[in-house]
């Protein structure tokens, strides 16, 4: 019969490209009309003068599809009833501290992967943007690579002695990543790396699934004291395990010499590391994907090694189940054993989500390390993010639409600088992160905002100390014999 409304109640499917996308596919009667309103999991259609009408539910993976629903029929709209929403982070007027005269910025609009380890090969090609440095004082901002703004750029590192970066550029939807450098004065640009011999070959036997790039990407590039840079890499052609084959997901760590020279691979996890950062000790801290006796999704944990590839070791959340995913760990510099890392989802995922504080002299395998920095953001489940609302009760929220943080950088203990998107978009929101501070109490203060473009990985231009250099512990004869 003819009802006013009928509604549509929602699950949560296993892969985020299934549950959490528009379901535009309503078909109504001949002449009929129709509309719908999405929240989350719900779907509200309201219908008039048809007594008929059908739902395709999308399949939009090639994995497991959960394609249950329920329908229940109603013959009025609901009242809708306000929803606290989530709380913000505070304001303040925070100081920046007097030596950070310049920051070295990355703008590019939002990355929209289904997984953490996905952004560099299907998110939306979204071209725009630069490596950029903010003058504090002024609040001028300077483009480094303007001849290459028709690009996309992921991640940089500054030199020690804060002369040169090097960052990882995309040039068009089909190429990889690349990683090239250029002086901070703009000067110098040159490309360091280059698409292996076989790319072309590796395009064409590998393309089924055309929402992927199926050639080799490098990123994360990490100064290591040697003059090295060490990265991640998809040139060892794995693919996540619950991934088909043929898309090259797996990044895991390389190395080669300052020119580009002899790239070496450190390692062979089946699945994911990612943000390669220095210790001070002249170790490579970085985040890799533990996936030997844990669930699908975790634990992604901070781990080190030396630069040579030797002497891997865990240095925290082996035993961590949420927030799934510690990635982008720092060494905090006036914190005995203090690191600050980004909590984030496994899916859908731009590595965005709540920022905390460890103190490794505590148990590394328990949550006592562990103090969050941005207290109302947490990943308490998967398949999105939770907000502490403004009544006091914690709300899941697949679409991230609470603030959001990432690319922390320590500039002490209690202060560090952020990319930060305030409550009110969902976390794809192309141009919604600006460069913020941020205080141990959860507190921020804007730095710079561009209305145009988001702000990422905010790093002050300065000098570093340089770690020691490790000397190599690999037997080359050995290494040949394999």
């Amino acid at each position: 019969r003819a009802d006013d409304g009928l509604r549509y109640a929602g699950k949560q499917f296993f892969l985020a490209g299934d549950g959490w996308r528009t379901h535009q596919d309503l078909a109504f009667g001949p002449g009929k009309t129709g509309n719908t309103a999405r929240n989350y999991a719900l779907l509200t259609v309201t219908v008039s003068g048809t007594d008929r009408l059908s739902y395709g539910m999308p399949r939009t993976s090639r994995g497991p599809s959960m394609n249950g629903f329920s329908i229940r029929v109603v013959d009025h709209q609901p009242p809708s009833v306000a929803q606290p929403g989530p709380k913000e982070a505070p304001v303040m007027a925070l100081p920046m501290p007097a030596d950070v005269e310049k920051i070295l910025f990355v703008k590019r609009f939002t990355y929209n992967s289904n997984h953490y380890y996905t952004e560099f090969i299907n998110s939306s090609w979204m071209p725009g943007g630069n490596l950029c440095v903010l003058d504090v004082k002024t609040g001028n901002v300077r483009d480094l690579v303007p001849e290459l703004s028709s690009g996309v750029f992921e991640r940089y590192d500054l030199s020690f002695d804060a002369t040169r970066v090097v960052f990882a550029w995309k040039k068009g939807p089909q190429d990889g990543y690349r990683l090239y450098e250029v002086h901070v004065d703009g000067t110098g640009l040159r490309q360091l790396t280059f698409p292996p011999s076989n790319e072309a070959e590796l395009e064409r036997s590998y393309r089924n699934d055309p929402g992927y790039h199926h050639g080799t990407d490098d990123l994360c590039p990490c100064y290591l004291p040697d003059g090295g840079i060490a990265f991640v890499s998809t040139r060892c052609q794995y693919g996540i395990l619950c991934d088909p084959a043929d898309n090259f997901t797996t990044t895991v760590l390389y190395r080669m010499d300052g020119d580009g020279n002899n790239l070496t691979k450190l390692s062979n996890s089946s699945v994911s590391e990612t943000g390669p950062s220095m210790l001070p000790d002249g170790r490579v801290l970085y985040t890799r994907w533990e996936y030997v006796d844990k669930g699908a999704v975790s634990a992604k944990c901070l781990w080190a090694m030396r630069p040579d590839g030797t002497a891997s070791v865990e240095v925290f959340g082996n035993d961590i189940d949420f927030p799934p995913t510690l990635n982008f760990g720092r060494v905090i510099p006036d914190m005995s054993q203090g690191y600050v890392v980004m909590g984030v989802p496994h899916y859908p995922n731009n590595n965005v989500g709540t920022v905390i504080r460890l103190d490794l002299t505590k148990s590394i395998r328990t949550h006592e390390p562990m103090t969050w920095m941005t207290p109302t953001v947490d990943i308490r489940t998967e398949g999105g993010f939770h907000f502490e609302n403004s009544a006091g009760v914690w709300e899941k929220d697949p679409e991230g639409t609470g603030p959001l943080f990432a690319d922390v950088y320590p500039l002490s203990a209690s202060l560090f600088l952020v990319a930060h998107k305030p409550g009110g978009t969902v976390w794809t929101d192309a141009k919604g992160y600006g460069l913020y501070l941020l205080d141990e109490c959860g507190a921020v203060c804007e730095v710079y905002r561009d209305p145009a473009i988001s702000c990422w990985r905010p790093m002050p231009l300065r000098p570093r100390p340089v770690p020691p250099v490790m000397a190599s512990s690999v037997n080359a004869e050995l290494a040949t014999r394999s």
